[in-house]
């Protein structure tokens, strides 16, 4: 099955630290690691010290998917009803 990210492009534009906010590049190691993508190699250290299974990190992607989402729907109503 193929990945579906649409809802990745809901919070690239609508969350206000998009592109500063290092929750969004945790989200891409992680999920190129889950995909078997390229990685760099202090990335797999990190992974490999602090997860100890493929279940964990995916975990992890969802809490921080789940808050940024969040975040940029706070900021999608916040300038919907400004």
């Amino acid at each position: 099955m193929e990945a579906d990210l649409s809802y990745w492009r809901f919070i690239e534009e609508w969350h206000p630290k998009y592109w500063s906010d290092d929750r969004v590049l945790l989200c891409d190691i992680l999920f190129r690691h889950l995909e078997k993508e390229d990685v760099d190699e202090d990335d797999k250290k990190w992974i490999a010290k602090d997860f100890n299974s493929n279940e964990e990190i995916v975990h992890e992607l969802k809490r921080l998917e789940k808050d940024l989402y969040l975040e940029s729907l706070d900021n999608y109503y916040e300038r919907l009803l400004a």
